[in-house]
């Protein structure tokens, strides 16, 4: 899209969204004011709704800025909005949820984060080959596993670029690894793979790859913006497939079945049942509306139903971003959301629905000022359901009590 739309220009680097978090904020420059171990030259960005920091770096390639997006830490107790360096090299981390929720939890917060000086195990960078990539390591790594190829994995992805808010990820596939080979003194391995594709964002995986002292990584991925492929001896086999994928996926498609979150995968059918079912002769026994309000709240957190009891149920999405309506067992919110946050890739297309027992009734992922109504029975036996909207970073915050009573 960027080459037909004249001023547009595509980032340097992608921030996967409700991967590696919802609402970037603050940028910090590793320079030498800082001290926060072997990551020097690169870029902490902060997230205020997902509470987290992220580490970039940066390369440029044909003149073109691009890089690679990891990890760094996260469980800030409220939502980032600004990092700066301390006197003695420390991260002093300044955050709020005044206005709008932030996975922290706390209105508002000031954290220090202090390097403790022990070397961890991590992806320090990923550099683009013409026909792969070099990952450099913070440790030396054990070659047998370094050498692997079933540790590692590269996916390619993009976004749609329209009028709705958000996009789910398309054009996913795989870049077959070819090659490894790792460095003398074994701090860097070398990865020639497949399918490379210019303007896409490759998600690298090295998991159960270990340091010669037998530790794992503490973040195994990173997604690096493949904005130019350096020239070599690859780059015409690569561009050829990048053209094969925009064929695949053409611009001007009508997205909007995948963008409200209809998923890829067939989703459990009696949890999601939006026609009155023919059995309910006398229509429903409850007839319910919820709706959304700004700071990632539903407008009511506390419903009433009897137990067993024919439920209509409408959810309407008056704000301005994604969300969804999920009924969960009693005290299993929390783990039926971390279980849509970890799947990655495929989260929105599912519209974050993850495939558990824990997890009862649902909507899909509703775009702004969308509604969805939805039939159920509700549980027999009584006691206090959850209901939570499943996107990432919302459902600690975004919850309410489905109170189901005996029948009089």
């Amino acid at each position: 899209m960027a080459k037909t739309i004249p001023g547009l220009k595509t980032p340097a680097v992608w921030i996967p969204h409700a991967i590696l978090g919802i609402s970037s904020s603050g940028i910090l420059n590793y320079d030498k004011q800082g001290k926060m171990g072997p990551f020097a030259g690169q870029l902490f960005v902060g997230d205020q709704g997902s509470s987290n920091i992220n580490r970039i770096d940066l390369e440029q390639v044909k003149g073109v800025y691009q890089g690679v997006v990891f990890p760094f830490r996260s469980g800030f107790s409220s939502g980032i909005l600004r990092l700066c360096w301390g006197t003695d090299g420390s991260m002093f981390v300044g955050m709020t949820a005044r206005g709008w929720a932030a996975k922290g939890g706390g209105l508002f917060g000031l954290q220090q984060l202090v390097w403790n000086e022990v070397m961890p195990f991590e992806i320090k960078t990923i550099k683009a080959k013409p026909d792969g990539f070099e990952l450099e390591f913070t440790k030396p790594v054990n070659r047998k596993t370094a050498t692997d190829r079933s540790l590692y994995n590269i996916t390619t992805f993009t976004y749609m670029y329209h009028q709705k808010y958000g996009s789910p990820i398309i054009n996913k596939s795989d870049a077959p690894i070819k090659n490894i080979t790792v460095s003398d003194d074994g701090l860097k391995v070398r990865i020639t793979a497949d399918s490379l594709k210019e303007g896409y964002i490759h998600q690298i995986k090295a998991s159960g790859v270990q340091s010669t002292d037998g530790y794992l990584l503490l973040h195994d991925v990173g997604y690096y913006t493949l904005n130019k492929i350096p020239d070599g001896l690859s780059s015409l086999k690569t561009a050829a497939t990048h053209k094969k994928a925009q064929h695949i996926m053409p611009h001007h498609m009508d997205m909007s079945h995948i963008a409200v979150g209809k998923p890829v995968n067939k989703i459990i059918s009696e949890k999601h049942i939006t026609a009155q079912p023919v059995l309910w002769k006398n229509g429903p026994d409850q007839s319910i509306s919820i709706g959304t309000l700004p700071g990632l709240k539903f407008t009511t957190e506390y419903i009433v139903v009897k137990a067993r009891s024919k439920i209509k149920l409408t959810f309407n999405n008056n704000d301005d971003m994604l969300h969804n309506f999920v009924i969960t067992n009693p005290g299993m919110g929390n783990t039926v959301g971390e279980m849509a946050s970890a799947m990655g890739l495929d989260g929105q297309a599912l519209s974050y629905i993850p495939h558990s027992p824990a997890l009862l009734y649902h909507t899909l992922l509703m775009q702004p000022k969308q509604s969805e109504t939805i039939y159920f029975t509700a549980p027999a036996k009584p006691g206090d359901y959850q209901y939570i909207c499943t996107y990432p970073g919302h459902y600690t915050i975004m919850k309410g009590v489905l109170k189901i009573v005996a029948p009089n």
